[in-house]
Formats: structure tokens, C-alpha cells, sequence
């Protein structure tokens, strides 16, 4: 990898790594452990500082009950206009821990009525740029 920055496909790869692991509630420690490696490398995995080798991803996968292709969704392969952007979003509130909160909340909610509310509120406060 170049001094210049990371890698982009790296840093995507470790990203989906980081929002499978926190959608299962397992914190770094724990992934680090079933690995056989230190907290850090997961880190380092997750911010695409360093290069996830093919067997470790296939490790990976498997701990995290994902197939490999999991990690490279996402990758302009989209034929539809729009869908990629909205999937990094998607994959960009996701990588945060107020987003994954925020998705399972809403996606607990039974009341359609109510996550619609919901949804116009953060709306409404991402566009005036206000906190509540």
C-alpha cells in the first residue's frame, strides 16, 4: 500500500467488516479472539490501515456467518443508477455506533406510523442542521 493513503478497496472491505461485527453485537476483543490476533489488527482491519489476506477473510466470513462477497458489496458493480450511492450511504450511517442504533431501533418498531415519524423527525433536524 502507497504512503499516499489507503487503499480504497481495503478501506471498503473494512468497513462491511465493521458493520457485520457490530449488527451482531460483538465488540473487537471478542472477533480478535476468535481470530488469534489482538484487538488492534481488528482495527487496523476495520479502517483498512491493513490488508485482510484471503484466508483471514474467509475466516472471517465464516465467524461472522456472511458469505466473502459480503465484504465487496457495494463496489460500483450496480447497474442501476442510484443504488450505489444509496447504498454507501447506507453503509456509512451503519459504520457508526448512533447509526446502527438508530437502524435497530427503527427496525424494531412494529408501528409503520410510528417509524414514519420517526424518520420525518431526522429529517427534518439533518436539514436545519440543528441538534434536538
Amino acid at each position: 500500500m502507497s504512503k499516499a493513503g489507503k487503499n480504497p478497496i481495503d478501506a471498503h472491505v473494512g468497513q462491511r467488516l465493521r458493520i457485520r461485527r457490530r449488527m451482531l453485537g460483538l465488540r473487537q476483543e471478542t472477533l480478535a479472539e476468535q481470530l488469534g490476533l489482538s484487538f488492534q489488527q481488528v482495527y487496523r482491519y476495520e479502517t483498512g490501515d491493513v490488508r485482510i489476506t484471503a484466508g483471514r477473510l474467509l475466516k472471517i466470513s465464516q465467524l461472522l456467518d456472511v458469505p466473502v462477497s459480503y465484504f465487496f458489496e457495494g463496489l460500483g458493480t450496480s447497474t442501476e443508477p442510484g443504488e450505489d450511492a444509496e447504498s454507501a450511504l447506507l453503509t456509512k450511517a451503519c459504520a457508526t455506533t448512533a447509526g446502527m442504533r438508530i437502524v435497530r431501533s427503527v427496525a424494531a418498531l412494529e408501528d409503520e406510523n410510528i417509524r414514519r415519524k420517526i424518520a420525518d423527525l431526522i429529517e427534518a433536524v439533518a436539514e436545519s442542521g440543528q441538534s434536538v
